[in-house]
């Protein structure tokens, strides 16, 4: 099957191939700031309030920032699902001005890639501390398209 690679741009490629399916990957690179506090009171494991793009982190004492790195992820994996649920139900103009439904998955998962606290990298390994901290969180993500359900192609 010929395929067509395409950067869009930095941290977006995308692929199409001659039947109308086309795929692209995004990774970004995502800041967040947080308040991690420490808490014996977590009967449901750490969790998090994120009313926006600073929340509170709640971990118990002793974690390490290993363990702080896994439960923001939950966190923010969490946060964001259904985000992009919307995509999947797009609608595009197609022939003679008709509406159809295009055919879109999305996934999307989060990683981090870094943590820090007072201007500098936490150790992995070391005990975390309660405070404000700032996190780069990667996203990412992959959007398979289709012809519209139901046709062969675009243009059938």
């Amino acid at each position: 099957m010929a395929s067509n690679s395409i950067p869009v741009a930095p941290g977006i490629s995308s692929k199409s191939d001659i039947w109308g399916n086309a795929s692209e990957s995004i990774n970004a690179t995502l800041p967040c700031s947080f308040e991690l506090i420490l808490s014996d009171d977590l009967p449901n494991g750490p969790y998090a309030t994120w009313p926006g793009m600073s929340g509170q982190l709640y971990v118990a004492p002793g974690a390490t920032y290993n363990d702080v790195a896994a439960a923001l992820q939950a966190a923010y994996t969490k946060k964001t699902a259904g985000q992009f649920d919307a995509l999947s139900n797009m609608q595009s103009q197609g022939p003679m001005g008709m509406n159809v439904q295009m055919n879109m998955q999305t996934q999307q998962s989060y990683s981090i890639s870094s943590i820090e606290y007072k201007g500098g990298d936490v150790d992995k390994e070391a005990v975390a501390v309660a405070g404000n901290h700032e996190a780069k969180i990667m996203m990412h993500m992959q959007m398979d398209m289709g012809p519209p359900k139901g046709q062969c192609c675009l243009v059938c």
